[in-house]
């Protein structure tokens, strides 16, 4: 490989004794490869905004679409129910980074709410969760058990 062709360079650097600090070449230190970068990045999202945000749009509505299908293979742990519009997850070990699934779906975080369903929740649907919550806070401890054997 020619080194000279691999270079862009100003034709009068040939000319005169330069410095290679002097060289506007992006990738010579970190903090000007990130100036470069970040200033090319934004050009071309001017360039191509429209472009850009069909490709975007068009991805959200993919992922979408395979997180409702995925969705719509389960069903609740205690009755059956499988309608995916009245399936919740539920954190079966109360922990502090726990992150609510729902909201993960609704910001875009597809990938993070399949692993934070599949590896902390038990799907349930919505009587069953509000029947398994009403009973926790009344001291019964029946659905618990049920729960367990689904785990």
């Amino acid at each position: 490989m020619n080194f000279a062709l691999s270079i862009k360079y100003d034709i009068r650097l040939l000319r005169e004794p330069f410095l290679l600090e002097d060289v506007a070449i992006p990738y010579a230190c970190k903090e000007r490869q990130k100036a470069y970068n970040k200033e090319y990045r934004k050009e071309y999202y001017q360039k191509n905004k429209e472009k850009i945000k069909k490709r975007t749009y068009a991805l959200k509505k993919k992922k979408k679409q395979e997180y409702l299908e995925w969705k719509s293979t389960l069903s609740c742990v205690q009755c059956g129910f499988s309608h995916p519009a009245a399936l919740d997850f539920h954190h079966v070990i109360k922990k502090p980074d726990n992150r609510r699934v729902n909201e993960l779906v609704r910001s875009g975080r597809y990938k993070a709410a399949y692993k934070e369903a599949t590896e902390r929740c038990i799907v349930l649907c919505s009587n069953c969760h509000r029947i398994h919550h009403w009973d926790e806070h009344n001291g019964y401890a029946e659905t618990e058990v049920v729960l367990d054997k689904h785990d």
